[in-house]
């Protein structure tokens, strides 16, 4: 989780609350969380791919925009992962 500015007890509790269910659900799959601050999204997840088997990232569905296009950070992560990338969408 990427975090530009104050509020890292929060952005703890939402990661902890969003990871919860799947915790619960696939206890064997390790997850590894970390929250930056102030850090560059593509640079962290690119270098945290390297050690990531496979790196799984989501996808803003903005604007209407048609479910190829990708965003910035989930492209260049593509481009750049020293693994596997799944990008996901949220229904």
């Amino acid at each position: 989780m990427y975090v530009c500015g104050p509020g890292e007890r929060t952005a703890r509790r939402a990661l902890a609350d969003a990871l919860a269910v799947w915790s619960a659900k696939y206890p064997e799959v390790q997850v590894i969380r970390h929250i930056r601050r102030g850090a560059d999204p593509v640079n962290e997840l690119i270098d945290a791919s390297h050690g990531a088997q496979p790196a799984i990232v989501g996808r803003h569905d903005r604007y209407g925009l048609p479910r190829r296009m990708l965003g910035a950070v989930a492209g260049q992560l593509l481009d750049r992962a020293g693994c596997s990338v799944a990008v996901v969408g949220h229904r």
